[in-house]
């Protein structure tokens, strides 16, 4: 058994492979130089129309102001997996797979995937880091994906990011928060997502533009971390429409939570995978 890690930021041979036939060189590139990247046209228009109305329903239905939302100026929805078969459908894509194991190492977790609207006038959120709750590491603990379902740009309240700010590994003070120096809009068409790193400054533009910006957030962290949502509800039943991966993700096939006196016995089975799979 192989007690050693990669060198942060590193590509492993397990991941390797799909990173090049992906193209996502470049992208593995900005997240370790620049702590963000997009991926363009990873989603069909047909996918996004479809989640951007089941986006609309569910948010609609639960009228929520989670990411910093104000009343009047948008809704959000979040703990979606299971809402419909559209949010489990997004988390499979290919390229956020790839570069999930490269930020969070193999089994990586969800943690959240929940959805908001903003409105015409929605005003933007303080700049901060997603890591709130973990201690500086060099190995990247989490990250958030966005998939756009809607054109993005500043105008229309796009997320605002600090190149090169990850490599901090805290959040910003308040001077450095109202300043805001070197920000850059993620700018990007409907169908792609954008990825910031776990201590990336992050925040968003005022939306000046009419009409709604439209966003599916999902948040992964590493396989030793806690996530924000527990599905633990989700059965077998539920379990049996998704590939394997779906399982992982949720923590079905970590040792981790798992063990229990047992009359003495410790059942083991994943054990040694999945010291493999967090070494990945």
């Amino acid at each position: 058994m192989q007690y050693s890690y990669p060198e942060p930021w590193s590509i492993t041979p397990s991941v390797a492979p799909a990173i090049a036939g992906l193209g996502l060189e470049q992208n593995v590139v900005q997240l370790r130089d620049e702590g963000y990247t997009i991926v363009e046209n990873a989603y069909s228009p047909d996918f996004c129309a479809r989640l951007r109305e089941a986006i609309l329903r569910v948010t609609r239905e639960e009228g929520g102001h989670y990411f910093d939302i104000k009343p009047g100026e948008g809704i959000s929805a979040y703990h979606l997996l299971g809402a419909d078969d559209l949010f489990a459908e997004a988390l499979l894509n290919p390229k956020l797979s790839a570069l999930s194991e490269y930020l969070c190492g193999g089994d990586y977790l969800l943690s959240q995937i929940a959805a908001s609207v903003r409105f015409s006038g929605a005003s933007a959120m303080g700049l901060h880091v997603d890591a709130q709750w973990v201690p500086p590491t060099d190995y990247n603990p989490l990250f958030t994906a966005c998939l756009a379902l809607d054109d993005l740009t500043e105008a229309a309240g796009t997320t605002k990011v600090i190149p090169g700010s990850h490599k901090f590994m805290r959040n910003p003070d308040d001077a450095e928060a109202a300043a805001a120096v070197g920000a850059v809009p993620i700018a990007c068409k409907a169908g792609s997502f954008a990825i910031w790193t776990g201590y990336s400054w992050h925040s968003n533009y005022p939306r000046t533009l009419p009409g709604e910006r439209v966003m599916l957030h999902m948040t992964f962290c590493r396989l030793a971390y806690k996530p924000a949502e527990d599905y633990s509800a989700l059965g077998d039943e539920f379990l049996a429409k998704w590939p394997p991966a779906i399982a992982t993700m949720l923590g079905r096939n970590s040792w981790l939570g798992v063990a229990g006196r047992n009359g003495g016995a410790c059942d083991m089975t994943q054990y040694s995978r999945m010291w493999s799979a967090a070494r990945s």
